[in-house]
């Protein structure tokens, strides 16, 4: 199974995500067959599916907008209760992609490299997923499909894919940690952190 997005606006926050959860053998293919950083991307089609990459891609970013300080990896994959191979190549490419900002050593770590309402998810997405075909007339240099100069189904679904992504660039980082959700989302990830290291929002 994947994991399965269905955007859908709700009070405060931009979307709605349901998970359709897999074992842990099906993350790891499905993260390391869709992930840009380490193979070839599927892109987002299937109900508009994306992968474990961009999932743990807004993840990092959501963590990482709370804690509005330097942290580790470790907490990230702790958090989550996510690999922690999967994490450090998320936080490579979004370092990459001037996101996040890493510095090693002691009292090095991770932080948001940008305000939050500066990281629109629209744009993030795009990012992640990298050049998404729906169907396989998208593509030129492997499409076989014979119809593909009077067909009217690549047009309807570009149009549908735009409207995806024209959704999910009305809103930013900061949609995603605002609102009444903001201190419940804080204490659910800052609760393994030792104490006095917790930030504020908890």
């Amino acid at each position: 199974m994947y994991l399965k997005y269905m955007f859908k606006a709700r009070g405060n926050l931009p979307f709605q995500v349901c998970l359709l959860e897999s074992s842990e053998a099906d993350r790891r293919t499905r993260f390391h067959s869709t992930s840009p950083a380490v193979a070839d991307v599927r892109g987002v089609h299937d109900a508009m599916k994306l992968s474990l990459f961009s999932d743990y891609s807004l993840r990092t970013l959501m963590y990482a907008a709370l804690r509005e300080d330097t942290f580790q990896l470790d907490e990230v994959t702790t958090a989550y209760g996510i690999s922690r191979n999967h994490v450090a190549k998320v936080v490579h490419h979004l370092a990459k992609l001037g996101y996040l900002e890493t510095q090693r050593g002691r009292g090095g770590g991770i932080r948001l490299a940008r305000p939050a309402a500066d990281v629109r998810i629209g744009t993030l997405v795009r990012e992640t997923e990298s050049d998404a075909v729906m169907v396989e007339c998208f593509d030129p240099a492997t499409n076989t499909c014979p119809i593909i100069g009077s067909c009217r189904l690549k047009g309807i679904l570009a149009e549908a894919m735009q409207a995806f992504y024209t959704s999910l660039d009305r809103y930013s980082l900061r949609d995603l940690v605002s609102g009444p959700h903001r201190a419940r989302m804080a204490r659910t990830l800052f609760s393994t952190l030792p104490p006095g290291t917790k930030p504020k929002a908890t």
